[in-house]
């Protein structure tokens, strides 16, 4: 709630900071000459407001275009709360933290311009980096735009991006796969791990899935020694799971598939089935999945909590390289390998 000083008004918004307006005559299109600031506190937000007062007595134009840090706070933030899910609303304020609030927070909209982005977007430390700053600065000036603030449409334009220059990560082979599978369908990631690395799913997607979405068809592989009896799983991908939303619709259209996963990652799955169908495949809780992934590297007996579904260390006598949690991304390649024994 706005409370009224005597040249100003001070409102404390959501995030805790604070957001100083003074309002003074009017504009030539009729509507409201106003000044607005973003600043951490109240104190500040009443030096804020005599400083503007000054500005708009001095200059009869001041008041008449808006701040991008105004803007975001007070009408972007709570436009987008209510259409939006928390991971994206999460993503939007760390991308404004840390890389658009710094550049031109302080800066009018209608003085952003074509070079003042693409020096902007040069600086960026990697590609994806590069990426992810244009599609929010144009996310929240072509929404400006739509809410009437500027006519600027200088994100309509095309950015060069820099060159990517991120490693790959390291790929697991056919043979250290081998070698990390006996060890890993004794964790409680086994079956999470198996969706993932045999039927390429995504770490929300694989997580979503219940014991009942599985279903288990009896094959006959042409092993090294004849025929061998195993097993192929089918499962369809209608759910994701994330930290902050909990269970939900996918993204796009083209999560919505069927995955189809052979040996010898169905063989495991079925030896470590649940009973109840109602259960998740993947006992842990999404959001501590990338813990329990690193404790399996991390060295036996150093800051043991006592969770036995963490398995300290047990991955450190398979020789496999250490990846990522999210470890379906460096593992498609797996898919293509020949047939191989476990």
């Amino acid at each position: 709630m706005a409370r009224k000083r005597r040249l100003g008004s001070v409102t404390v918004l959501p995030n805790g900071r604070v957001l100083a307006r003074v309002q003074s005559g009017r504009r030539i299109d009729g509507s409201p000459r106003t000044m607005s600031r973003v600043v951490d506190t109240e104190a500040e937000a009443e030096i804020a407001i005599a400083q503007m007062a000054a500005e708009m007595g001095r200059d009869p134009h001041a008041g008449e275009r808006v701040l991008l840090s105004w803007y975001f706070e007070a009408l972007f933030v709570p436009g987008r709360e209510g259409n939006v899910t928390r991971a994206m609303m999460r993503q939007y304020r760390g991308v404004w933290r840390n890389h658009i609030e710094p550049a031109f927070g302080s800066w009018y909209i209608e003085d952003i311009d074509h070079a003042a982005v693409q020096a902007w977007v040069y600086e960026s430390p990697t590609r994806q980096t590069a990426e992810k700053r244009v599609r929010i600065l144009r996310a929240i000036l072509n929404q400006a735009r739509m809410d009437g603030v500027t006519s600027s449409r200088v994100m309509e334009d095309r950015y060069r991006l820099p060159r990517g220059t991120t490693r790959p990560g390291p790929v697991w082979s056919a043979d250290e796969v081998a070698r990390a599978l006996p060890v890993i369908r004794r964790t409680s990631l086994a079956r999470l791990w198996c969706v993932m690395v045999g039927g390429g799913a995504g770490r929300e997607e694989a997580a979503a899935l219940y014991e009942r979405d599985l279903t288990y068809t009896p094959v006959t592989h042409l092993g090294p020694d004849g025929p061998e009896e195993g097993w192929a799983v089918t499962c369809q991908v209608s759910e994701v799971v994330t930290p902050e939303d909990g269970r939900k619709e996918p993204k796009s259209d083209r999560r919505y598939r069927c995955l189809y996963i052979e040996d010898p990652f169905a063989t495991v799955l079925w030896e470590t089935r649940g009973d109840d169908p109602d259960e998740p495949i993947c006992p842990i809780y999404v959001g501590g999945i990338p813990r329990a992934w690193n404790a399996m590297w991390e060295p036996r007996g150093v800051g043991t909590d006592g969770n036995g579904c963490y398995y300290r260390g047990c991955m450190l006598g398979t020789g496999v390289p250490r990846i990522p949690p999210v470890f379906s991304q460096p593992l498609l390649s797996v898919k293509s390998a020949p047939f191989f024994r476990v």
